[in-house]
């Protein structure tokens, strides 16, 4: 079986009581049904605090003022854990923020955006490298494969190689990057469409001299682009309160007008290149993390486009609502922090969500379909 992890994977430690967006709050903590089975029967210095914390309905923990879980204490630690440790856990706690995604004889594990620990890593400039092991071990999951397209998840991988040597190609700016990758995933849409997955390795074979194909990206990073699309973010579930004011902030940026906006990009640009990590290689970093995550479940739901264009709308949003949130009007004190802060709370509000997920890719979805 192979194994997938993003190279800072088993170094990644949780922050803990010093985190500052805690994973315990602004969200439903839903409990899988063996550790509910095992609240359920529990017998323990903690079987009250169990009882009392639990919404059985909806299997999830309670949630107090501002949204906090039932188990989380002032000092930002959970009251379980202090008693038994992490084995009391339930799988979302246990994982969090770590991921999995499954495919026939292959576990790709990822650390996700949405925790701040992650954002500050990847925005700082994590590598977006990926380790690859293998062993000789009989994948326990075979048997959920039987209906598995080996054939397509080849050209997937094969493709998604060649995608990453154009995101990290440094010569070239990163919004013609970006619209680079759009272009051959709308090509390898096409062939996907037309039932036609073998003409993909030719795709890929005349996509390998893809400096051919670039263009000046005005677009990706322009007035128009957030403009048009920026409606999603209303009309998708906002999991925490807090984040609508960042949705209406940015809305009256832009009704501000594009002069406003442009001139706002310019400053901004000017100024975060003055930071650490020059930022094409922060926008860089953002959307190739998003690529890994997201790419291979096209697998799964023929979604080629969709995944490659919401992947680069998560980066470019995440970006333009670090400049409308955090730094206009907040010039002089605007530091990475603050981008890494719009970073985690937008993967949070939008990736740990299936609707909102659903919603986005079926959005870009259509637009391919334009």
């Amino acid at each position: 079986m192979r194994i997938v992890k993003q190279s800072f994977y088993d170094t990644f430690t949780c922050l803990a009581g010093d985190c500052p967006g805690t994973c315990c709050q602004g969200w439903d903590i839903e409990i899988d049904p063996d550790t509910m089975e095992k609240y359920k029967n529990y017998e323990g210095p903690c079987k009250q605090l169990i009882e009392e914390g639990i919404d059985y309905e909806k299997r999830c923990f309670k949630l107090l003022g501002n949204d906090r879980c039932y188990m989380l204490r002032d000092d930002e630690l959970c009251k379980l854990v202090k008693v038994h440790g992490e084995p009391i856990l339930c799988d979302t706690c246990h994982m969090f923020p770590r991921h999995c995604e499954e495919y026939e004889g292959i576990r790709e594990w990822s650390v996700t955006l949405s925790c701040p620990e992650v954002a500050r890593i990847v925005v700082n400039g994590g590598p977006a490298e990926y380790v690859v092991t293998e062993d000789d071990e009989i994948d326990p999951l075979e048997d959920e494969f039987d209906e598995f397209d080996v054939l397509l998840f080849t050209k997937l991988e094969d493709s998604r190689e060649l995608i990453y040597r154009i995101v990290q190609d440094r010569s070239i700016p990163v919004f013609d990057r970006m619209g680079l990758i759009q272009r051959l995933a709308m090509e390898l849409q096409d062939a996907l469409d037309d039932d036609m997955v073998f003409s993909m390795d030719d795709i890929i074979e005349d996509w390998q001299d893809y400096r051919k194909y670039i263009k000046t990206e005005g677009y990706f990073n322009s007035y128009e682009y957030i403009k048009e699309h920026f409606h999603i973010l209303e009309e998708v579930e906002q999991l925490n309160r807090e984040w609508s004011n960042v949705v209406s902030t940015m809305k009256s940026f832009l009704n501000e007008g594009e002069e406003h906006f442009n001139q706002s990009v310019v400053a901004f640009e000017k100024h975060i290149n003055s930071l650490p990590q020059p930022h094409d290689n922060i926008l860089e970093n953002v959307l190739m993390s998003f690529i890994y995550t997201f790419y291979l479940g096209a697998v799964y739901d023929d979604m080629i486009y969709a995944k490659i264009s919401m992947s680069i709308y998560f980066t470019v949003m995440i970006d333009r609502l670090s400049m409308g949130v955090k730094y206009v009007g907040h010039e002089e004190s605007f530091r990475m922090f603050d981008y890494e802060n719009i970073a985690y709370r937008f993967t949070r509000e939008l990736e740990h969500s299936d609707n909102n997920l659903n919603v986005i890719e079926e959005y870009w979805d259509q637009q391919y379909s334009k």
